[in-house]
């Protein structure tokens, strides 16, 4: 057995044995929104969020057409259905940015788990150093064509759990 395999199946069996303990949480994301253009659009896209039950607060940047996102505690993070909520809306999301809190993730070589959800890794990636992580997700539907269609997808997506997603690491300015 190659070294690589058995560290996708010990990093998959850390998956299951960890399955009752909390994992890191997601704090906060940033939502690039295509098409706002007043303050109603604006208001319409934050009235979908509003209903999600995990979002406990929103704050709207018209200028930027940009939204900040900030979780409940202790609460998974559905990334679809905030996507679906912006489309819903009328509008299509230009990026979603999010905030990890590095405290009892385990990062694996091709992804890490949030609660039941797997992050799988496209890109480059560097060992997360400090207290949190930027990512940005990447997908059909979270991203313009340009950014989603230079990762092979299909390729990837070793590690499974109730959603799975795409993300890249987003480097700090």
């Amino acid at each position: 057995m190659s070294q690589n395999k058995f560290k996708k199946i010990v990093f998959f069996l850390l998956f299951i044995l960890d399955s009752g303990i909390s994992f890191g949480q997601i704090r906060s994301a940033e939502l690039g929104i295509n098409g706002l253009t007043c303050a109603q659009c604006s208001r319409s896209v934050e009235l979908k969020l509003e209903k999600l039950a995990f979002i406990k607060k929103i704050d709207m940047d018209l200028q930027q057409t940009n939204a900040k996102i900030f979780f409940k505690d202790n609460m998974a993070v559905n990334f679809s259905s905030i996507a679906k909520a912006v489309r819903d809306a009328g509008f299509s999301v230009r990026f979603l940015n999010f905030q990890l809190d590095n405290k009892k993730i385990n990062y694996g070589p091709d992804c890490f788990q949030v609660k039941a959800d797997v992050f799988n890794l496209v890109g480059s990636f560097s060992m997360p150093k400090g207290n949190a992580s930027t990512f940005q997700l990447v997908g059909k539907e979270f991203s313009g064509p340009k950014e989603w269609k230079q990762y092979d997808l299909k390729s990837k997506g070793n590690c499974k759990g109730k959603n799975n997603y795409f993300v890249k690491e987003k480097q700090e300015q």
